[in-house]
């Protein structure tokens, strides 16, 4: 209730203004029935099944001054799903841009960091509503959530080149966690988040808009990108002692589409993953993986496709406990292209051995789900 009275109050106060010329509203709600098999402690063959809101988001934008633009949004995920409940609101992006030049823009407070291309595309164009894991883990190994207050640098090198430069904030205790899932009780210090990303579209003509994982089968692009990202001297306290460690997350992207055809694949390497906070031996190592995915329109008016996503990742590489790989194959049918669209997706995730799954001590899991969005 507090967020809502004080999204009244900045709206208020912007359509006050003088030199307000447009403030714009926006909502997006996606909503998910799925029906799973799983297995679970060596228990075979157990079911479920589940309704819930995906995402409920509700978006301010304003262009206040010249140059300059506000955007905010409150939001609330997976409301009502398994034990979860109502859930609360919270804020997802607070930000101010202004743009330097039609070259280069600079944009500080809560904005996301390009540690991944997937988590970069707002949630209202993707393919599938829920992430890839090892996007999911990225998220929140160097910077909390991937949108801890930071200042940022985006330009334009030449119209072939692209750059994403980023100082912030770092991870929260409640986020720093082991291959296993266990999360530190503490930070008591660390040093900012550092990092960038550059992205190359060496093709006359192939350059990426806006970014999106569905196209309609219009236009073309090729985008290769390479990203690195950083926090050191990262202090916590766990149930069992204090630690320091160095945390490193490289990201190599590669996209492109072209008529009814799009594809998209990252790659991940993680520097500074402890395997377990509890273990008296504690060390370090890294983690690795990839996804890749396709979309093909099947129909003359581009609104219907088939989609598919594989997805492999290493958790923890000195030990093989920690193995995740997951498909999903489904269909969507674009009634307004991604403002009103429904989908159809299987989903199999097969779980490493010391890793726990969305319930405890899930092996491996099977889920059929259905969608919906609305993003107006």
């Amino acid at each position: 209730m507090k967020i809502f009275l004080l999204l009244t109050m900045i709206i208020t106060q912007m359509t006050m203004a003088k030199d307000m010329p447009k403030v714009e509203l926006g909502f997006r709600l996606q909503s998910a029935m799925s029906f799973q098999d799983f297995d679970r402690n060596g228990v075979e063959d157990e079911s479920s099944n589940d309704i819930y809101l995906r995402r409920l988001r509700l978006e301010v934008t304003s262009k206040f001054r010249k140059d300059f633009k506000f955007y905010m949004d409150i939001r609330n995920d997976k409301i009502g799903k398994l034990d979860k409940g109502d859930g609360e609101f919270t804020v997802g992006d607070a930000y101010l841009q202004y743009k330097i030049s039609p070259k280069l823009k600079l944009k500080f407070h809560r904005a996301k960091v390009d540690l991944s291309r997937t988590q970069t595309v707002s949630s209202s164009r993707l393919l599938f509503h829920d992430r890839t894991r090892i996007s999911d883990f990225a998220a929140n190994f160097v910077s909390d959530g991937r949108r801890a207050t930071n200042i940022q640098l985006n330009g334009e090198l030449s119209p072939k080149v692209n750059y994403h430069l980023v100082l912030g904030k770092g991870v929260e205790s409640a986020d720093l966690e082991d291959a296993k899932g266990n999360s530190a009780t503490k930070m008591t210090g660390q040093n900012y988040m550092v990092g960038g990303k550059i992205k190359l579209s060496p093709f006359e003509d192939w350059k990426e808009g806006k970014l999106a994982e569905t196209h309609f089968g219009s236009g073309k692009h090729f985008t290769f990108g390479v990203g690195y990202f950083e926090t050191s001297n990262i202090h916590f306290d766990t149930d069992l002692d204090s630690y320091e460690v160095d945390r490193s997350l490289l990201n190599i992207e590669l996209s492109f589409h072209y008529d009814k055809f799009s594809f998209a694949s990252e790659y991940f390497v993680f520097d500074g993953v402890a395997e377990d906070f509890n273990n008296q031996n504690f060390e370090t190592g890294k983690a690795e993986g990839y996804y890749a995915q396709i979309e093909t329109f099947i129909n003359k008016n581009n609104t219907h496709s088939l989609i598919l996503r594989y997805e492999n990742f290493d958790q923890y590489e000195k030990s093989s406990d920690f193995e995740y790989q997951s498909i999903v194959l489904g269909t969507s049918y674009y009634i307004e292209g991604n403002d009103f669209k429904v989908g159809a997706f299987i989903e199999s995730n097969d779980y490493g051995r010391a890793l726990d799954g969305p319930v405890s001590s899930l092996e491996k899991e099977v889920a059929i789900k259905l969608t919906s969005q609305l993003n107006y």
